[in-house]
Parts: C-alpha cells; structure tokens; sequence
C-alpha cells in the first residue's frame, strides 16, 4: 500500500512526547529511493508499506536513522540543513513528522 505523507494532512491527537523524548528510526528497515532530488520514496521492509514523502519529511527520517533525537535537537539539525531560521513552524512540521512516522512504523521513542 502506498501512503501519502505531508504535514498539511490530518494528524491524530498524538503527541510527539515530552522535551525528553527522543525518536530514532531503524535504517535496517528502511530501502530509500529519490528522484530529481526533491522526491523521495521509502519502503518500510517490517509492514511491506511504501511511503511517498516531501523533501522535508525524507530529511527528518534520514537525520533519525543516524541516531536518538529529541523533537527540539531534530528541529535544529533540519535548520541547519535546509539553511533556514529555526521556528515555530518548523517545530510544528516536526511534532507532525513525528506522530506520523510513529503512526507508520517509520520511527519509534524513548519514554
């Protein structure tokens, strides 16, 4: 099956943890394809899903195969490479990402 993934869409009321939470995702179960640099397909090995995702959300994940992250640590890296002002929206983008890579499988937390 494949899903759609955008922080524009719906989001449950799943919240992306506490300051403390951090998130990692198992690069072992991801097989990555990218075209023409801005479009990004993943195939999550564990559910048999492929997932179709932005620039942006392709990044969060990558930054989270290399290791633990707390939703405020990811936001600055995504700063830093997109080479943009780290605000209030793109920490709103990343608690999205977050609960949707949860939602997916993608990604798992730490308590």
């Amino acid at each position: 099956m494949t899903r759609c993934w955008w922080p524009s869409c719906p989001h449950s009321d799943k919240s992306p943890g506490t300051p403390l939470t951090k998130w990692a995702a198992h690069s072992r179960d991801l097989i990555w394809r990218t075209w023409d640099h801005d479009r990004f397909v993943v195939y999550h090995v564990p559910s048999g899903d492929t997932h179709l995702l932005s620039r942006v959300s392709a990044l969060a994940l990558q930054h989270l195969e290399d290791r633990w992250l707390s939703p405020a640590e990811l936001t600055s890296l995504l700063a830093e490479s997109l080479e943009c002002e780290e605000d209030e929206q793109l920490g709103r983008y990343v608690e999205e990402f977050l609960v949707g890579f949860d939602q997916r499988g993608l990604a798992e937390r730490t308590s």
